[in-house]
């Protein structure tokens, strides 16, 4: 594939880290500085630390960076005394539920803006991608650049996610549709993760939508597999949406398939374990709990359950899973924007009961009788990663046939360095 002229500056605003990237999120943007230095790009970031990313590793992203690597501390989207917290925790309180959705840049604030303007003037920055779509006011103050918004999920009426799991809303990210036609309409060309999101987008109007997905390389088997019984894991968060989806595998499926006389072993990797600790579960169940080496564990493993309820997006904890050869077994939720029209050999779906029985009842059997589970989990992977490649020198076709009309309304940059834009890491990293 080509690439952009090697002096082509793309700057990246994220509430997400990339490293360490243990969660799917952080997969993703790690997945887009990779991509855009991989087309080229000289990429610079700047990263608004939250309450959720106390683990970020400032240094290794600045090393990873040489340097073009910006701080700030969150303001207003842990802030339960914010305008928007109170908006929210009220209209579920009282039931009011559409007032549930909060103004799209509720969670903005003007030091990101100016820390913006300031690096985009400087630097001689000619592309400016903001992941998610939480401080897409950005885009407003930055004329003369080409403006990407990596979305990462579809966020209007994000408060209908709980009442279809039987909860009240708890505040957080959610707007309406024309808040997050507002978001998008700020961008030059917006990303979905997937084509369920893209249709989404684009039934807003936006012409410049293009489906990204995400994809990991396949990982040698770090473990071997050791023969006999089959060795399955839930693996997540710990989010209301996937204790959920673990409550209901603990208490209907896991016992089903008990009853039906399959012998089997349960790992649960990940925070989502810790309201379980100590709950009695019959079996050979394991709380494993967050692990340094997610790809050892998942390599120990022959299958990843997904049993979700609901959600948009993409479960990238699937295709890590498939990543290490790992079958899947999911919900419809749970494979959400997997291509499943391509006959994917490795991921069944699991509408009913039943049909988790019937599905671990197989894998079972095919292990005992020596057959090779990671053959088609591979296959899986390789389709996937042959679509993410197409999509993106689509993705590269929009931004070089962009690029000339930007960098011409561009300043040239002035003179400084990023410790004068306050580029010090803070004493506890």
């Amino acid at each position: 594939m080509q690439s952009v002229n090697a002096k082509t500056k793309l700057l990246v605003v994220s509430p997400v880290a990339f490293a360490p990237d243990w969660q799917g999120s952080r997969k993703r943007v790690k997945q887009m500085v990779e991509m855009m230095e991989r087309l080229g790009f000289e990429v610079h970031f700047v990263f608004v630390r939250g309450k959720d990313q106390r683990d970020a590793d400032s240094a290794a992203m600045s090393q990873r960076l040489q340097g073009r690597f910006v701080e700030l501390r969150d303001k207003k989207s842990t802030s339960r005394l914010s305008p928007w917290y109170l908006q929210a925790r009220i209209a579920s309180k009282l039931r009011l539920y559409r007032f549930c959705n909060i103004s799209p840049d509720a969670w903005y604030f003007d030091e990101i803006g100016h820390m913006v303007k300031e690096i985009v003037a400087r630097e001689g920055i000619d592309v400016l991608l903001v992941e998610y779509p939480f401080y897409s006011k950005v885009l407003e103050s930055t004329p003369g650049v080409l403006k990407i918004i990596d979305m990462h999920d579809v966020f209007a009426d994000r408060y209908k996610e709980f009442l279809r799991n039987g909860k009240r809303p708890v505040p957080w990210y959610s707007v309406s549709r024309a808040g997050e036609r507002k978001s998008i309409g700020r961008a030059d060309i917006v990303l979905a993760i997937q084509e369920d999101d893209a249709a989404v987008f684009r039934a807003y109007g936006h012409p410049g939508v293009v489906t990204l997905s995400y994809a990991p390389a396949p990982v040698e088997a770090v473990e071997p597999r050791h023969p006999g019984m089959l060795k399955v894991c839930f693996l997540g968060t710990g989010n209301f949406f996937n204790i959920n989806a673990l409550e209901h595998y603990l208490q209907h499926i896991h016992p089903a398939i008990l009853r039906a006389g399959i012998e089997y072993e349960l790992v649960v990797i990940g925070a989502v374990s810790e309201p379980f600790r100590q709950v009695r579960v019959e079996g050979n169940v394991t709380m494993l709990g967050k692990v340094a080496e997610l790809e050892r564990e998942l390599s120990k493993c022959d299958a990843l359950v997904n049993s979700l309820s609901a959600g948009t997006g993409l479960p990238i904890k699937v295709l890590d899973s498939l990543a290490c050869g790992l079958q899947v077994l999911a919900t419809p939720a749970g494979a959400r924007g997997l291509p499943l029209h391509r006959n994917l050999g490795a991921v069944r779906i699991c509408r009913e009961t039943q049909d988790w029985v019937d599905a671990v009842q197989t894998l079972s059997r095919k292990k005992r009788e020596g057959a090779d589970l990671a053959a088609d989990a591979r296959r899986d992977l390789e389709i996937i990663r042959k679509d993410i490649e197409d999509a993106t020198r689509n993705l590269f076709a929009l931004i070089t046939e962009a690029l000339p009309g930007a960098a011409t309304a561009r300043q040239a940059p002035s003179a400084g360095r990023y410790e004068e834009l306050g580029n010090k890491l803070p004493s506890n990293v």
